[in-house]
């Protein structure tokens, strides 16, 4: 088995990951997340949901004075759940509205990542619904 050091991206999307777990009722947010794994290429379990899977997107860097590079890290947070109307009777985009509070609510507790970070940004948020009938959707 091959070991790495861990980078400081790798730490910050640990600490996002760490963030989102708390993502419970009984922690005072609105909904249970059930399950938060970080993107696997052979393929994540939607059995437990709602689930969250996080993965990274593209980093910039910029050089800046002083020998101190600044970068840019995007990280994706997939939220995958089924719109139960016996649980929660309203609209699908409420419910996922609701998610997407308590995510951005949890990410942004913290947004210098256990002082890995000068900011963290929510950049955009984006529901996705499949084809009316089908069973998933998701923010």
């Amino acid at each position: 088995m091959i070991t790495h050091n861990k980078t400081v991206k790798e730490l910050i999307v640990e600490d996002v990951e760490k963030a989102c777990k708390v993502i419970k009722r009984i922690n005072g947010f609105d909904n249970n997340i059930e399950v938060v794994e970080r993107w696997d290429q052979q393929g994540n379990d939607k059995a437990a949901i709602p689930c969250l899977f996080i993965h990274t997107g593209n980093e910039t860097k910029e050089n800046r004075p002083s020998l101190v590079t600044g970068c840019t890290l995007t990280v994706h947070l997939d939220l995958w759940t089924v719109h139960d109307k016996e649980k929660y009777p309203g609209s699908t985009d409420g419910l996922l509205n609701s998610f997407a509070y308590d995510i951005e609510k949890a990410v942004m507790k913290d947004i210098q990542r256990n002082n890995l970070a000068e900011r963290t940004t929510v950049m955009s948020i984006d529901l996705f619904e499949t084809v009316e009938g089908q069973p998933y959707a998701g923010v």
